[in-house]
């Protein structure tokens, strides 16, 4: 994995390490990812990924949602419905799983849960990890 520093000079692959201990370590999420405005991915749990041209969408999603709305947007390959937006925070549903993507300056935190985990709790756990995203990029 390539690195790249942040303005705290914590390198990016570390990242991982952070996503694997606060985020997936709560049981609330079961896959995540933080994943560069630029597409680049800082980190992500094993099997899943977010390309550049979903990111892409998303970060026009997190101004405007309405084409998310009518069409639905991609993370990982999967389809999700857009719930609600506003330009920090998207929520998505599929059946009875879920996303949340928190935007930070630099990055989308993202998170996915699957039953029988809940959104709420997954919301909150990628909210966390944006927070401290946004202090460290």
């Amino acid at each position: 994995m390539e690195t790249f520093a942040t303005k705290t000079g914590r390198k990016m692959s570390n990242w991982d390490s952070y996503l694997k201990e606060k985020l997936m370590s709560q049981g609330q999420v079961d896959h995540g990812a933080i994943v560069g405005h630029d597409g680049k991915v800082w980190a992500a749990t094993s099997g899943f990924s977010v390309s550049g041209k979903e990111i892409e969408f998303v970060l026009k999603a997190f101004q405007d949602g309405a084409e998310a709305r009518a069409m639905g947007m991609m993370i990982n390959d999967e389809k999700y419905f857009l719930l609600r937006n506003d330009e920090d925070t998207i929520y998505g549903k599929k059946g009875a799983a879920g996303v949340c993507m928190n935007k930070t300056k630099k990055t989308v935190c993202v998170g996915i849960y699957n039953p029988p985990k809940q959104a709420g709790p997954c919301n909150t756990a990628v909210a966390k990890m944006a927070s401290y995203v946004q202090k460290n990029e």
